[in-house]
């Protein structure tokens, strides 16, 4: 597999485990903050374009952020920040799966984990993690999933105890 190949499902069953694993403190430089689309909406988009390298016809607009913001089981307090003074330096955005009638629930994602390169490998991915971990585990989740197709934030997720879990399935992957 190469560093952008196949998707890639992960599953976490020990949430209490990934927890301590991910509550080391972040450096008082940075704060972590519930994100408010009101008053970040151009922070995000602009976060999300530096962490992939996207401009022009690529990069991600303020409108479609707030789109995706708005797609099922996606809840504004579970998506949190990291910022350094006025700048947006790093996102997680949780889930909550919507059960049908006859699911019991209880199972939670992380969507995103993105963090601007200059800002990277300072602890900040982890403490937004901890922050998404903690807000989907006072939800009564017991599972979260997440779904990657780099080889990079796959070895983030499994140092913080997410496995590789079934194949994924095809209207996922598309």
């Amino acid at each position: 597999m190469n560093d952008h190949g196949e998707w890639m499902l992960l599953k976490l069953t020990e949430l209490g485990e990934a927890l301590q694993r991910t509550a080391e403190p972040l450096s008082r430089r940075f704060r972590l903050r519930t994100a408010s689309l009101a008053t970040h909406l151009h922070g995000i988009a602009a976060l999300y374009n530096a962490s992939f390298a996207l401009d022009g016809d690529d990069a991600l607009t303020p409108e479609e952020v707030s789109r995706m913001a708005r797609q099922p089981g996606i809840d504004p307090d579970g998506t949190f920040l990291a910022m350094d003074g006025d700048v947006e330096v790093g996102l997680c955005v949780g889930s909550i799966e919507v059960p049908g009638p006859d699911d019991p629930g209880g199972r939670g994602y992380i969507e995103l984990v993105v963090v601007r390169p200059e800002y990277q490998r300072q602890g900040i991915g982890r403490a937004l993690l901890n922050e998404a971990l903690k807000w989907l585990t006072e939800r009564g989740v017991s599972v979260v999933g997440a779904v990657v197709r780099d080889t990079t934030p796959l070895a983030i997720l499994q140092r913080y105890g997410f496995t590789l879990a079934d194949p994924l399935p095809d209207a996922v992957a598309q």
